[in-house]
């Protein structure tokens, strides 16, 4: 099922770069903490996404934790 196909929808959420559904087994948490001097300037973020974008991202080195 594409990103704007009508129909149920999933109890999964999506991947927030592709529209995929993600699954228990199948996706990454990338957060982006910003320290120094400009700090105040930037906000810190978290996005889910599966771990296919992440290598299309070129972050092709990555550490499973649970």
């Amino acid at each position: 099922m594409g990103r704007y196909d009508a129909g149920a929808p999933s109890r999964d959420p999506d991947c927030e770069r592709c529209g995929a559904g993600l699954t228990d087994d199948h996706w990454v948490r990338l957060r982006a903490f910003h320290q120094g001097t400009l700090v105040d300037r930037y906000r810190d973020s978290e996005k889910r996404i599966c771990s296919d974008c992440l290598a299309a991202l070129g972050m092709l080195e990555f550490e499973a934790t649970r």
